[in-house]
């Protein structure tokens, strides 16, 4: 199984060679995390994996207690804590390294949505369109929850410390300061149809989907949907810095940006685009060998970058042309 095809597009700061795919995986992806020593941790809705980049073995598997539909690493000086947002609304604190879980309640719904927040809290937001937030330093205790949308929340993203930006399945997105008072909490009310995916950018701006689409917004420019938006943009007013219309041809499922400028984006199919703020954010690399939807994009250390999803594979890509292609298998 290869790495995928050469990309259509290519300029220079962009990544555009598969050096390696981990192919024989079970499960489809949801999350990878590079740890010490060489290894990784490839982790399904069923299971996670360490897997030994060395010796080419996968080093240790664990089995989910529950279905989880999301999840995320924490760690600090002396730990590694894989947090799980569970498909029945418990949120589990899994130790790496004794194995031991802790249990929280307080969702009623899926945990679609993990976080952590610049000051070192965890944010769970779930399928009710509630969110909660915990300390993990005071044995991931409840902070405060609050009423978010009626519906699913698929994204929340931290645009400066303590305030968020939520998309969800109503097709609106809401801007909250988490210190203020309930009835203070919500800032902004905006719309964001068939959004799945946000991310914070440079120079205040965020970049979303609309579907296929992607739009980059200054995040002051924003317009509440109670304003009159046909006016707004009668008068040319409040409209996005820039739309990038049909950037992919499948729906938009996962969105980073890089401090290099580059926004990078995995759709339905398996296909991933970057494009770049150096070419006014023209498509500068098409990474293809992904076969179905990309759940997660992420930077590695030593400027690899690496993609999974719902094709059971891993791959890592580097800027560097001259590199060759491998396939891993691990035993």
């Amino acid at each position: 199984m290869g790495c995928g095809e050469t990309p259509v597009i290519n300029y220079e700061h962009s990544f555009s060679v598969c050096t390696m795919t981990i192919s024989n995986l079970t499960d489809e992806l949801i999350k990878v995390y590079p740890l010490p020593y060489d290894r990784i941790l490839a982790c399904s809705c069923r299971n996670y994996k360490i897997l030994d980049m060395n010796e080419e073995k996968e080093k240790e598997a664990h089995e989910f207690e529950d279905e989880i539909f999301n999840l995320i690493l924490w760690t600090n000086l002396s730990t590694s804590k894989l947090i799980e947002g569970s498909c029945n609304g418990d949120l589990i604190i899994h130790d790496l390294e004794t194995k031991q879980n802790i249990r929280k309640g307080g969702h009623m719904s899926t945990i679609m949505f993990l976080l952590i927040l610049k000051n070192g809290n965890l944010l769970s937001a779930s399928s009710d369109g509630v969110i909660y937030i915990w300390d993990p330093e005071n044995d991931f205790n409840e902070i405060l929850h609050f009423n978010a949308h009626k519906e699913p929340i698929w994204n929340v993203c931290e645009i400066n410390k303590g305030v968020i930006i939520t998309t969800c399945d109503d097709g609106k997105s809401k801007m909250f300061v988490l210190k203020n008072k309930p009835k203070d909490r919500c800032v902004l009310v905006f719309n964001t149809p068939k959004c799945r995916a946000l991310y914070k950018m440079k120079n205040k701006r965020i970049v979303y989907n609309s579907d296929k689409d992607l739009i980059i917004y200054q995040i002051d420019k924003i317009p509440d949907i109670s304003e009159d938006i046909p006016k707004i943009r009668k008068m040319k007013k409040n409209e996005p810095d820039i739309v990038i219309n049909d950037a992919h041809d499948t729906t938009i499922t996962y969105i980073i940006t890089i401090k290099t400028g580059e926004i990078i984006s995995g759709s339905e199919d398996g296909i991933i685009k970057i494009f770049h703020a150096k070419y006014k954010f023209q498509c500068v690399s098409i990474l293809t060998g992904h076969m179905e939807r990309i759940n997660f994009i992420d930077e590695f250390p030593g400027g690899k970058l690496v993609t999974c999803g719902d094709d059971k594979k891993i791959k890592f890509w580097e800027k560097d042309k001259n590199t060759y292609d491998s396939d891993y298998f691990f035993k």
